[in-house]
């Protein structure tokens, strides 16, 4: 089902919980962003226990997970990765209502930028986050001053 704008007024986003896990990396898939018999997903939850200030958000709809952004603080620095949105309900503004919660969290942590690490490289990926302001610094990083 597409999800209309007046219901995006009502998405949940939190931190993660127990049991989000599996729906999170079933979500990975459905993007794209991880293949099943190649990166491994599981990795990327290792990586964000292993950082000492780091953060992992979804977003809720009526009880399922149908986005999540990754981000972490180093130093006055914060980096953003793996967000992905459920391709039934993506261009409604969930992602960028995903990297607004992240960048929040890094100010509230200290952060002065945020960083954008991007695993796959798009057209429409840079676009996106070209338009909330970031800026390429490497072919896989972006930049944004907050």
């Amino acid at each position: 089902m597409k999800m209309t704008l007046k219901k995006i007024n009502n998405l949940n986003i939190r931190p993660i919980q127990e049991g989000d896990k599996p729906y999170i990396i079933e979500l990975w898939y459905r993007c794209s962003m991880f293949d099943r018999g190649g990166l491994d997903a599981e990795n990327e939850f290792t990586v964000a226990k292993l950082l000492p200030r780091s953060q992992i958000f979804v977003a809720v709809d009526s009880g399922e997970i149908v986005a999540v952004v990754l981000g972490a603080l180093s130093h006055t620095s914060g980096w953003i990765w793996d967000l992905a949105v459920d391709p039934s309900v993506q261009r409604n503004g969930i992602g960028k209502a995903m990297v607004r919660k992240a960048e929040n969290w890094v100010r509230s942590e200290g952060g002065k930028r945020t960083m954008l690490f991007l695993q796959h490289q798009s057209d429409e990926l840079h676009a996106f986050y070209s338009g909330l302001n970031y800026y390429n610094v490497t072919e896989n990083i972006m930049n944004k001053s907050l």
